[in-house]
């Protein structure tokens, strides 16, 4: 039995359907600002297209010393082979939580 999502509009014509693939959270990830780069491995994202959301935890106060005039940085996430890779691309590294999966 198939599983998912339509919407319909008011003609009954489809708005949306995502009954094809639905989206599967295989982890999470706490990225440590003071690390420049990473890999996570996981098994599962070979089994379909790997997705991927960045959240920070908190960012640096605005009233520290170091803080004048820095713009904070998320890390650049790319795809690997059964892997997520990531790294920062200056030094202006935030903490955060990286959230993937597969669909």
């Amino acid at each position: 039995m198939p599983q998912g999502l339509q919407v319909m509009r008011a003609d009954g014509s489809i708005s949306l359907d995502v009954t094809d693939r639905i989206a599967k959270i295989v982890g999470s990830y706490t990225i440590d600002g003071s690390t420049n780069s990473g890999t996570i491995y996981n098994s599962e994202l070979g089994d379909g297209e790997i997705w991927w959301f960045f959240t920070t935890l908190s960012y640096p106060s605005a009233n520290m010393k170091y803080n004048n005039n820095k713009t904070w940085e998320s890390p650049t996430i790319t795809r690997g082979d059964k892997c997520l890779n990531w790294s920062f691309p200056t030094d202006r590294h935030i903490s955060g939580v990286l959230l993937y999966g597969v669909f």
